[in-house]
């Protein structure tokens, strides 16, 4: 089976709603195609220590740190050629060379296009996922 054919496994610490049509029972509520059931592991990023800024933190009155300097993911399937379902600080991460992978990678687009909310406006799902390494 080539991987494109391949189910993806869920590495974010949550099931996944993926919304893709409207129920026709209730026109204005989506319908609900697919759950990725999170799994076993959640992938995460690890990083450098952060350097704290006093000074500015002082002035703003909250702490304020330097950007991660990100160094190895961990949650990962051993096989680099599972097609995983991530966040997509993970997925950029992993994409970038740094992180070797050889799946396919996949991140839900939370973006505004593509959220779902229910009536209270909490997300509940999303109506696609963004794929960060797909096939050619």
């Amino acid at each position: 089976m080539d991987k494109a054919n391949k189910k993806p496994i869920n590495l974010t610490p949550h099931d996944i709603a993926v919304f893709s049509s409207r129920s026709p029972s209730a026109p204005s509520t989506p319908a609900c195609s697919t759950i990725f059931k999170r799994g076993s592991f959640v992938a995460r990023l690890i990083s450098e220590d952060q350097i704290e800024f006093t000074e500015l933190s002082n002035i703003i009155g909250v702490p304020v740190f330097s950007r991660p300097v990100y160094t190895h993911a961990t949650g990962l399937p051993e096989d680099k050629t599972t097609n995983i379902i991530v966040s997509m600080i993970v997925a950029k991460y992993l994409i970038s060379g740094s992180g070797k992978w050889k799946g396919m990678v996949f991140a839900p687009d939370s973006g505004p296009k593509s959220v779902v909310r229910n009536e209270d406006g909490r997300v509940i799902g999303v109506s696609r996922l963004i794929c960060y390494q797909c096939p050619q």
